[in-house]
């Protein structure tokens, strides 16, 4: 480049010498073949030299001006690279940082609960994988918020994901510094405690989480109660891989919840065997309705004014050819945490109003038939609109057909089952508290809630033959009935001593295994057909 630029340089310079030494010599020819005066001449040579100067000053100018034009073009064209380049350099800048920024979005969306920001199951897999490497000791904490899936099934998930944000921080802040909480799915977390001492550290740890749910979790300036069940398994002792570690973690909190939940279960291999009979109800169960294996049997009540039956309780039983008679305490609670027990509440209270207008028919249309309900079942929106189309179709007395309530629906969700319970009492439909007394809290509620009825648990009739002090909370409880002006049923009557104690002390209805056994529909109507007969007979 250097080199091409001297040479047009020299060829310049060249040309302008040749061209000046050719005007010269030829002005000098041509002048002194025409002149001879040498004022003439001397004249003519400061013509000529002037005419060079101009024509030289021309050529220096054009040559000058181009130069400087390109130099100027140059320098625009150097100006606008540069600018092009300082552009770039702040786009490729910007680029970068916009991909540093997608690398963090990318990894966060990879390894963080979008939901609650908590380590997510491939966080915990890296984790674990490191964990399991370096050989030391640690713990795996399965948790699982109990009934959570109602929140989300009444209010709805976007409501119920600002509760379990709330849940969440509550955990967050009882994390000690050798733990991390991972968030697995939906209302299930682990926390992989390292560096432990023993089993007796995790079950201090655990039991704080499991008492920090006492406090509500507060949204929208509501309150929410909710308790927790936990599975624990250790490392290496119960897997060495976190396969097997959460398998093992999930059987205890399996345990947890069949045990009743809101408690702490550490892993044993005994508990397999629970698990595979646990798998078996569910499987042969979700059939059950379309094979018709389910029957009702109805438990009498005797009326104590009128000394007959008065009504019945409506209850489940199920017949499979495989397992054979399966106890309702063993089917029922694997029908609430599969989800079919709202489709079974249904079946019953249907056939459960069969036999009410069955009964109408054959003449005791004065008899109550009492059904109870799940806790999903009551909180399914068109709950009320369910009950009443059955009881439509049926073509029955709304009066002669109760709803029986857990007392800990009750409690846990008294905002929810409000209306529906005082929209089905307007329709002439009786509303009973059953396992009353069993929470105490319960009592603030008889005056709030459109009650009928309350059923003393059987707790209370088992305890009166245990002496006069013990007799002393049966007697509480039914005034505590009576002072609400409510009917109450005695339950679980099994001996004459229970009977008579019941009777005297202001029961309206008894139920139990010594007035009868529950009873298969055409049994249960035969009994008041003899009954009406030997009362015609006297």
């Amino acid at each position: 480049m250097m080199k091409d630029r001297r040479m047009t340089a020299l060829r310049t310079a060249l040309v302008y010498m040749l061209a000046g030494a050719l005007w010269i010599i030829a002005t000098d020819s041509l002048l002194s073949l025409l002149a001879d005066d040498i004022k003439i001449t001397s004249w003519i040579s400061i013509v000529k030299g002037l005419v060079f100067v101009v024509v030289s000053a021309v050529i220096v100018y054009i040559l000058v001006h181009n130069l400087l034009k390109r130099m100027m073009a140059l320098e625009m064209e150097l100006l606008q690279t540069s600018s092009e380049t300082e552009g770039s350099k702040k786009e490729a800048a910007s680029s970068y940082e916009q991909l540093l920024a997608m690398r963090k979005k990318l990894y966060d969306m990879a390894y963080f609960d979008q939901l609650t920001g908590l380590r997510n199951q491939m966080s915990l897999q890296e984790d674990i994988r490191k964990l399991i490497g370096s050989k030391g000791r640690f713990a795996m904490i399965y948790m699982d918020i109990d009934n959570f899936k109602y929140v989300n099934d009444t209010l709805g998930h976007q409501f119920g994901n600002l509760v379990l944000k709330g849940i969440c921080n509550k955990l967050a802040g009882l994390m000690d510094e050798n733990c991390d909480m991972y968030r697995l799915a939906g209302d299930k977390f682990i926390v992989i405690c390292r560096d432990i001492g023993g089993i007796l550290d995790i079950e201090q740890f655990a039991l704080r989480i499991l008492k920090s749910f006492k406090d509500a979790v507060v949204v929208e300036s509501k309150p929410f109660y909710h308790t927790v069940s936990i599975g624990v398994s250790m490392y290496p002792e119960h897997g060495e891989t976190m396969v097997d570690l959460i398998k093992c973690a999930e059987i205890a909190l399996f345990k947890a919840k069949e045990s009743g939940k809101n408690r702490i279960v550490i892993y044993r291999e005994s508990m397999v065997s629970s698990i595979h009979e646990w798998v078996d109800t569910e499987r042969y169960l979700r059939n059950a309705l379309e094979k018709n294996e389910f029957e009702l049997y109805f438990q009498p009540q005797y009326g104590v004014e009128k000394g007959e039956i008065t009504g019945f309780e409506a209850l489940i039983r199920w017949r499979n050819d495989e397992m054979g008679f399966v106890m309702p305490s063993r089917f029922l609670k694997v029908a609430e945490d599969t989800n079919m027990i709202t489709a079974i509440g249904e079946w019953v209270l249907r056939n459960a109003c069969i036999f009410l207008k069955r009964l109408q028919q054959e003449g005791f249309g004065d008899r109550i038939v009492s059904v109870n309900v799940s806790k999903m079942q009551i909180l399914q929106n068109d709950f009320v609109d369910s009950v009443m189309e059955i009881a439509e179709i049926a073509d029955i007395d709304p009066r002669n057909l109760e709803i029986e309530v857990s007392e800990a629906i009750l409690i846990e969700y008294y905002d929810m089952v409000a209306e529906k319970l005082n929209t089905l009492k307007k329709h002439g439909i009786r509303i009973a508290i059953d396992n009353f007394g069993r929470g105490y809290s319960a009592l603030n509620y008889l005056r709030k809630l459109p009650i009928t009825t309350v059923k003393i648990d059987k707790t209370f009739s088992d305890i009166i033959t245990l002496g006069e002090d013990s007799r002393i909370l049966t007697d509480f409880m039914i005034k505590i009935a009576r002072s609400a002006k409510l009917q109450i049923v005695g339950d679980g009557v099994e001996s004459r001593e229970q009977f008579d104690y019941l009777c005297q002390n202001g029961c309206h209805r008894l139920q139990g295994y010594y007035l009868s056994r529950p009873l298969p529909e055409w049994d249960a109507l035969r009994q008041l057909q003899e009954a009406a007969a030997d009362a015609e007979r006297e």
